[in-house]
């Protein structure tokens, strides 16, 4: 059965939003302070006059631009996943400003030049931030960008400064000043109806994508996991990243050879990869050179490996969030780079360690945005989509949490709404990053359920682990991983055994047989 969303609040907020337009209406100085009579507008010619032509028209621009704000207010705190966001951090607020004082300093008159200089300067402020950010290298595409934002801002500040000091102070200064503070005082009916008509047609745009417009609050690596594109859909900086030609430390095959016996060939395998290259931005050596390894499909394969042995760098070319330099990485047969977003986010989906939660989704909602990649664009979440994701929230164990918010749930229980978001997707391969790390016993127990349920799916599970006893029995494959290299992999009871991880660890590693289960103690 649907879960109805609350209706109660939206009820409440319409109606106050009435009332308050309906009491500036009537409210004002004539023919005494308070409220002016309905009554008087039949006898009053004066009183219909000031409430047709003067309080109409200005609340309807107020109730309009209102309107404007409020979206665009809150489609930019979305898309930028920050509730504290405002225009004046990406410089098209400054942008705007100082257009508009420029052509009140060159055109003066012509009054229909100012709303379309403000409006260029005002974009051209976003794109100078977003260009900015494209240089920055520190921190997220998100950060990149505010930080951008500040610095456009206070250069378009900086120039409206200029203009204020070189403004006639008698004519321009008070009309760049006016215009800078707003005000509705000369709103009329040939105002309202140059309005209105773009006002409800971005509105109406707005409200046909504010649903997969909830995609972009995440990290840009999980709306990518759900078939988004957000360097297309938000502006996100790009990254050229170029191997540095330094030699390579990883002993891969070469282009055209056989794959020696720690990668061994499944046949019709889920996930393929062909001699890759991968190094970050800056860095000594490449992380990744001539890597060449195939994945079976509808078994568990781990990535084992000590931190910053390449883990979850493999697992985001995998998904193709990164590039790589050379190679390719093929999906159940097919190349990786030409499949749609949708389809890749139909065949796979992401479990990420974390995940950014700006706002207060319900857990209901949440889940259901792992439907996405089967949905059209401009469409609505319907009843099968809802009865999906009420069913993977009962195979994740925590169908009592719907209608609770996702911030005030545990580590392991948000670990479990996570899983349930990938089950939600149909995925026939299942990238885990670390699913059991910082879990205690009983939230560890209920991931590991989960799991054996897709295992027993049939559905193709990459997890990336430093502790693989964690996992337990719902290993088959296991890749050990050394500063980018493939150590070995093969067969878990092949991988996981004491030399081969105290060699790839650095330190004493012994395995026990405890009520037929593998126990990894480390160390001494």
């Amino acid at each position: 059965m649907r879960i109805q969303p609350p209706r109660l609040k939206s009820f409440f907020l319409a109606g106050g939003i009435i009332l308050v337009f309906i009491l500036s209406l009537l409210w004002g100085r004539y023919p005494r302070s308070g409220f002016l009579s309905p009554f008087a507008l039949k006898y009053d010619p004066v009183a219909w006059s000031l409430f047709w032509n003067l309080r109409f028209p200005r609340s309807l621009m107020a109730l309009l631009l209102g309107a404007v704000l409020g979206a665009g207010g809150t489609v930019l705190q979305t898309v930028l996943g920050n509730p504290l966001v405002e225009p004046g951090l990406l410089g098209v607020s400054q942008g705007a400003a100082f257009g508009a004082a420029l052509a009140i300093l060159l055109a003066g008159s012509l009054s229909w030049l100012l709303p379309f200089s403000a409006a260029f300067f005002g974009l051209g402020g976003l794109t100078l931030s977003w260009l900015l950010a494209r240089r920055i290298r520190y921190g997220g595409s998100i950060l990149r960008l505010v930080l951008a934002g500040v610095v456009v801002s206070a250069f378009f500040s900086s120039g409206l400064g200029i203009l204020k000091y070189l403004a006639d102070p008698l004519s321009q200064l008070p009309e760049i000043t006016f215009w800078l503070m707003g005000g509705l005082m000369g709103a009329d009916w040939d105002a309202v109806l140059r309005t209105w008509p773009p006002v409800l047609v971005l509105l109406f745009l707005l409200l046909s994508v504010r649903w997969r417009i909830n995609l972009l609050a995440l990290d840009d690596r999980s709306a990518f996991s759900l078939g988004s594109r957000p360097g297309r859909e938000r502006v996100t900086p790009g990254a050229d990243y170029r191997l540095n030609g330094s030699p390579s430390f990883c002993r891969n095959h070469d282009p055209g050879q056989e794959a020696g016996p720690m990668t061994p060939v499944f046949p019709d395998p889920a996930v393929e990869i062909r001699n890759l290259g991968f190094a970050w931005p800056g860095a000594e050596k490449p992380l990744f050179e001539n890597l060449s390894l195939t994945i079976p499909r509808g078994k568990t394969t781990c990535l084992i490996g000590s931190n910053g042995s390449g883990k979850t760098s493999l697992l985001e070319l995998i998904l193709g969030w990164r590039s790589p330099q050379k190679g390719q990485v093929f999906l159940e047969g097919r190349p990786a780079g030409n499949i749609p977003a949708g389809e890749r986010g139909r065949m796979m989906a992401l479990v990420p360690q974390n995940e950014r939660l700006p706002f207060a989704y319900t857990v209901l909602d949440y889940v259901l945005l792992g439907r996405a990649p089967h949905m059209a664009p401009l469409a609505m979440p319907g009843q099968k989509d809802y009865n999906i994701a009420e069913e993977s929230l009962k195979q994740a164990g925590i169908a009592s949490l719907a209608q609770r918010k996702l911030r005030q749930l545990s580590g392991g229980e948000q670990r479990l709404v996570l899983l349930a978001r990938a089950l939600v997707q149909k995925p026939s391969i299942l990238l885990l990053d670390e699913p059991a790390n910082h879990l205690d016993p009983a939230n560890r127990e209920r991931v590991k359920q989960v799991l054996a349920l897709l295992h027993d799916m049939g559905i193709t599970l990459i997890v990336s682990s430093h502790e693989p006893g964690q996992l337990g029995s719902l290993l088959d494959y296991g890749i050990l991983l050394k500063k980018g290299c493939p150590v070995e992999m093969g067969p878990v009871e092949e991988v996981l055994v004491s030399e081969k991880l105290s060699a790839l660890y650095g330190i004493p590693v012994h395995i026990a047989e405890v009520k037929g289960r593998r126990v990894i103690i480390w160390g001494e």
